[in-house]
This record gives C-alpha cells, structure tokens and sequence, in this order.
C-alpha cells in the first residue's frame, strides 16, 4: 500500500495537503493517511494516482526551464529567481528551491517521468541534464 504526498514550502505551515494512492492501495490505507494529515491539522485533497504529483511535477518542470533560460543566455540564476519571486509572487525562485530540494532532484524526477511518459513533455532539458551530469562528477556520485 502506496500513499504520496505532494511537495510544500513548508510541510508545518502547509493548510493544504494533496494525496494520491496507487491503484492497489487499500481504501482503509487511503482514509489512514487522510486522518493522518487532518489531526495534524491539514486539509486534504485527494487526486488521483498522478506520476510526480501536482506541485512537485510543476517545481520540477520551471527548475528546468530556468536552467534552459540560463544555458541560452537569457539572464542570471539571480535574475530568474528575483523576477520569479517578485514578478510571479512564487515563494522561491526555481534556484532557490532547486538547492533547497537537491541539486538533482529536478532532473530525477523529470527524467522518471519521461521513462513513464516518453512523448517528451517531461523530458529533461539538455542544459539541467548537464548540469545533474556536473554536479554527480563533483560528488563522486557514479
């Protein structure tokens, strides 16, 4: 029994959490987790079984169209993370959440999707695919 929880800022101050669980997932095992995040105080929303989930799919596809805008020449990890933070209103700028999440985990989680969805909408850019390539080099990450 598989239960998923969606990516937030910050997991204590979060109102809202989405669940999703996998088809063979027990009902009993579903209204567990529910009750779970309500007596913490949460509301919750149920989707269903949705690869990536909803926010963490979304953070991962603008961390790498940053790092496309970047490798363009379009502006600085600064630039794209002040004028997404001011212009957008988004707590963090792609950058931010990107080291705040893990250098790679835009990439994984990109790159498992496009396994599960080859069309190509989830496809990693060629630039965040460098620079996972880059950052498992200087970790001595095989």
């Amino acid at each position: 029994d598989v239960v998923y929880f969606d990516l937030a800022l910050d997991y204590r101050k979060a109102t809202r959490i989405a669940l999703s669980a996998s088809q063979d997932t027990a009902p009993r095992t579903l209204s567990e987790a529910v009750g779970l995040f309500q007596a913490l105080g949460k509301d919750v929303s149920v989707i269903g079984d949705c690869p990536g989930m909803i926010v963490a799919r979304t953070v991962a596809r603008i961390v790498d169209l940053a790092h496309d805008a970047v490798a363009k020449g379009v502006a600085t990890e600064e630039d794209i993370d002040t004028a997404m933070r001011l212009g957008v209103n988004y707590p963090l700028g792609p950058f931010e959440w990107s080291r705040r999440l893990g250098t790679n985990w835009s990439y994984d989680l990109l790159d498992e999707l496009h396994v599960r969805d080859p069309s190509g909408r989830y496809a990693p850019s060629l630039a965040l695919y460098r620079h996972a390539y880059a950052t498992e080099k200087r970790e001595g990450t095989p």
